[in-house]
């Protein structure tokens, strides 16, 4: 990182498939539409439209953004000194680090990232404002119902109609979008692990042509 906090607007035209990896900074990562995966441990959480969530420093992790979502980040060098939260969880939303977010994204869409200007100190009320949160878990039972439904979509398992609702309605996405990005989630790691498509088109009885195009089209793999 050239500076001591960094933020990035992402239109996931394909998903954005992160590895699960510790990462040597800490981030704070908002969704503007759509839904991003967060895995921590064995669970994965859903991070939702107007949802923010914290990743402090040398947490193992792993992000997913789906195709069609719009994320920004902002990330936080182990030189910022400033006392940041150092538990992972969700961030309120806010109409502080909202307003922030956005004049950040249009400042650096018109006048450039200039640390000495207007958008470093954005940056720099972003990260004083990050200083007094508290990152929570989400328990109750509706979150709860949401990741039972994510991981059952991710195994191949059918939905009951009202529960496959209630997830199109947080995601933003069909039930059937989310099983396919889900599927072809796991093509893309067998794929970088050394497994061809034709191979992985055997394991999953479809065709090579099927499985390159499904590929191409949901994690932008050529």
């Amino acid at each position: 990182m050239k500076q001591a906090v960094e933020f990035n607007h992402h239109h996931a035209d394909t998903m954005i498939i992160g590895a699960r990896k510790k990462q040597h900074y800490a981030s704070y990562l908002h969704v503007h539409k759509g839904a991003a995966l967060i895995r921590l441990g064995k669970v994965e959480l859903p991070v939702c439209a107007n949802q923010g969530f914290w990743l402090p420093i040398e947490c193992l992790n792993a992000v997913t953004v789906m195709k069609g979502s719009q994320v920004s980040t902002l990330n936080f060098s182990v030189r910022t000194i400033a006392l940041l939260p150092n538990k992972a969880g969700y961030i309120e939303s806010s109409p502080i680090m909202t307003g922030i977010i956005e004049q950040l994204h249009m400042r650096k869409q018109n006048d450039g990232v200039q640390w000495d200007g207007a958008y470093g100190r954005l940056l720099r009320c972003a990260r004083d404002y990050l200083t007094t949160v508290s990152p929570h878990d989400s328990n109750n039972d509706q979150f709860r119902q949401l990741v039972a439904s994510i991981e059952a979509l991710a195994k191949g398992h059918a939905l009951p109609e009202g529960i496959g609702r209630a997830l199109e309605s947080a995601l933003g996405f069909s039930t059937e979008d989310i099983a396919i990005q889900l599927r072809v989630r796991e093509w893309v790691r067998l794929y970088k692990s050394g497994r061809s498509a034709k191979k992985i088109a055997l394991a999953v009885s479809l065709s090579e042509s099927e499985v390159e195009q499904l590929l191409s089209q949901v994690a932008g793999i050529n």
